[in-house]
């Protein structure tokens, strides 16, 4: 580990004595915003009681919702140094825990705070709170994260940040393949309190103009849990995360996508003798396509199955998202979409279906 800091140190020092020419420092605040009119037009009546849902609330509840908000000030030293600093909130952050005026009112919780550093050619070195690798290229093809997050974001698969160091860069000199690790604490939110952390990898292939192909894993260490069968027995419960995405763009024309993972827990399903990995999995196409300069259309199928076992049953998901956006420009645009979640059978018993059409609109500055 000292060699490893040792060796951060002799990047940053080489990066700020290269980057000492004359450059003028510049600094930028930007803002996104997120905001659904929604009515739940079906639920079911066992809903509240249904794990790994997407879509909650009663039938017939509609209003108004803050869905995201990011604030952003990026500021650039030089050519080599940059960094990032966000804030973010979303319908789940009110300060509830308050009394009086301050009550019921949007918390805002740090999204980004990362140093950014152009070591050489086109590789960068990333510390802080960041993106982790798992799904920045496929949210960039799906292209509507105003809408709804990409599936492994979704599902809790892998987090969106993480407090890290890592690497990224091409592999080839034309950045048809490229490269990104990263070290991280598994846990951007909280202070460091265990010596668990989350190894990453991801390498992006882009043999044609338009086409790119990921391979990504991950490896979360985790403390061992007791054996409930054995006194005095320790069950390693480790998570490996892998994932395949390929998608096929034409900006302001069209795009494509497959996004797939496989999750696998060891010893994380108990049965009633004894522990078995819990393996499960979540697939998502979409397409998009502009009728007009300013006009798309947008449909998405996610399918999610977090435990493969023949002994589970009840807790397959299905997830069909569909709409039209109106982009007044790149940075204001309103969308008319609908949400449908289906359940699979508990037992015999049949789970009625969610519905709930939105009107969403997404600013910028």
């Amino acid at each position: 580990m000292r060699k490893f800091f040792n060796l951060l140190v002799i990047v940053f020092f080489t990066v700020n004595l290269s980057a000492q020419t004359k450059e003028e420092p510049s600094g930028k605040l930007s803002g996104n915003f997120f905001i659904d009119y929604y009515y739940n037009m079906q639920r079911d009546s066992s809903l509240n009681s249904l794990p790994n849902k997407v879509l909650s609330g009663d039938e017939e509840l509609h209003g108004l919702k803050i869905r995201r908000v990011y604030l952003t000030y990026d500021y650039k030293y030089s050519s080599k140094i940059s960094s990032r600093f966000r804030l973010e909130s979303d319908e789940t952050n009110f300060t509830t825990n308050l009394s009086g005026d301050k009550a019921n009112k949007f918390g805002m919780f740090i999204k980004d705070a990362f140093v950014k550093l152009n070591y050489f050619k086109s590789n960068t070195l990333w510390i802080g709170i960041q993106a982790t690798p798992a799904f920045e290229i496929s949210e960039s093809f799906w292209g509507n994260r105003y809408i709804e997050k990409t599936i492994m974001d979704l599902r809790g698969a892998v987090p969106s940040r993480d407090l890290a160091i890592s690497l990224r860069g091409n592999i080839d000199s034309k950045g048809l393949f490229k490269y990104w690790v990263m070290y991280g604490n598994s846990n951007a939110g909280l202070p460091e309190s265990d010596i668990y952390k989350r190894l990453f990898g991801h390498v992006e292939i882009s043999p044609v103009k338009d086409l790119s192909v990921t391979l990504y894993s991950d490896y979360q260490f985790k403390k061992s849990i007791s054996d409930a069968f054995k006194a005095n027995h320790q069950l390693s419960n480790n998570i490996l995360t892998s994932a395949f995405f390929i998608g096929y763009k034409k900006k302001n024309k069209m795009s494509v996508g497959v996004d797939t993972y496989y999750r696998i827990v060891d010893n994380g399903y108990k049965l009633s003798n004894k522990y078995e990995n819990q393996e499960g999995y979540g697939l998502s196409a979409f397409a998009m396509y502009y009728i007009k300069p300013q006009i798309n259309v947008f449909a998405r199928f996610d399918r999610f199955e977090p435990n493969l076992d023949n002994n589970s049953k009840g807790d397959t998901r299905n997830l069909y998202i569909g709409g039209l956006c109106y982009n007044y420009n790149e940075k204001l645009a309103i969308s008319p979409n609908i949400f449908i979640e289906t359940f699979e059978k508990t037992g015999n018993i049949d789970i009625e279906n969610s519905i709930t059409p939105r009107l969403t609109l997404t600013w910028a500055f």
